[in-house]
């Protein structure tokens, strides 16, 4: 996320696009590439406060991100049709 924005405000702002609409998916995409990265952190650390493995709680993460990331998707869509 960190290396993205200052590469993606710029962009945005010269086509004339929302900024925040850019940044909400900026860090969105960041919170979903965190959430459904097997070796990521935070999946690493759930699972061994929760007392399973990280495959398994990466298996029952998956669907969940996924259902949100593609609400979020469709969201987005929905947002630069009306602005």
């Amino acid at each position: 996320m960190h290396i993205v924005i200052p590469i993606a405000l710029p962009m945005a702002a010269q086509m004339g696009l929302s900024l925040p609409l850019i940044i909400g998916a900026v860090i969105s995409g960041a919170v979903f590439g965190d959430q459904s990265s097997p070796i990521s952190d935070s999946i690493i650390m759930a699972s061994s406060a929760a007392g399973c493995s990280p495959e398994s709680h990466f298996r029952t993460q998956l669907p969940i991100t996924l259902n949100i990331a593609t609400m979020a998707f469709v969201s987005y869509l929905l947002v630069t049709t009306v602005i």
